[in-house]
């Protein structure tokens, strides 16, 4: 039980790193877009 929570723990925080390292991309990608428009 205790190993299941921590797996679910450890899973949840992945999930959360991924989902910051696309956001970052994405708004990334977005900025380089927007600077390339204005040049």
């Amino acid at each position: 039980m205790c190993l299941s929570t921590l797996e679910r723990f450890v899973n949840f925080i992945m999930l959360r790193i991924m989902n910051l390292v696309l956001l970052k991309k994405v708004i990334w990608n977005i900025l380089r877009i927007l600077i390339w428009i204005t040049l």
